[in-house]
C-alpha cells in the first residue's frame, strides 16, 4: 500500500499518497502535453495567486494572469485556460487513462486545490465523492 506524505510551503500545504501502479498496461502522452508534479503545480498556483511572483521573483506579468482569468465566454464561464464557477472558483480538469487531476483557485481568499488521482475516476471532479470532501474542508479554511 502507499504511503500518505504531507507538506507546507508558504501557507499552501498540500498531502498526497503514493500508490502502487500494478494494472496500468498503456503508457501514454499526459493530456495537453503537461507533466507535472503536485509540488511543481503548486509552486505555479502559489505564483497564480500572487499575481505572477512566486518568492519574489515575477515569473508571469501580472496582466497575463488578468488575461488568463477573463471570462471569454459568459455562457460557458470558459476562460483562456480555466473556467470560471460559483463563488469566485476558477478551474481546470485533465485525465487519461489511469490518472485524473483538478486544480482550482480562488483568487479573493489567495487559495488553491490540486487533486491528483492515480485512476481515472469521476470521483476527482466537481460533483462527486473525493472533490466534494476536498473542497468542503476547502470552503471551511477559507472562511
Amino acid at each position: 500500500m502507499g504511503s500518505v506524505r504531507e507538506s507546507k510551503t508558504n501557507n499552501f500545504a498540500f498531502c498526497w499518497c503514493v500508490l502502487p501502479f500494478s494494472n496500468i498496461k498503456k503508457v501514454w502522452i499526459t493530456s495537453g502535453g503537461l507533466k507535472t508534479t503536485i509540488q511543481d503545480l503548486s509552486r505555479f498556483i502559489i505564483a497564480y495567486l500572487n499575481k505572477g511572483e512566486l518568492n519574489g521573483n515575477r515569473i508571469l506579468q501580472e496582466n497575463t494572469i488578468d488575461m488568463m482569468l477573463e471570462i471569454q465566454n459568459e455562457t460557458s464561464g470558459i476562460c483562456l485556460i480555466w473556467r470560471a464557477s460559483l463563488g469566485g472558483w476558477f478551474g481546470h480538469t485533465g485525465g487519461m487513462d489511469g490518472a485524473a487531476t483538478i486544480t482550482e483557485i480562488h483568487p479573493k481568499s489567495k487559495t488553491g486545490l490540486v487533486i491528483f488521482c492515480n485512476k481515472h475516476s469521476n470521483a476527482v471532479y466537481q460533483g462527486h465523492d473525493i472533490y466534494g470532501l476536498v473542497k468542503q474542508k476547502v470552503n471551511e479554511f477559507i472562511k
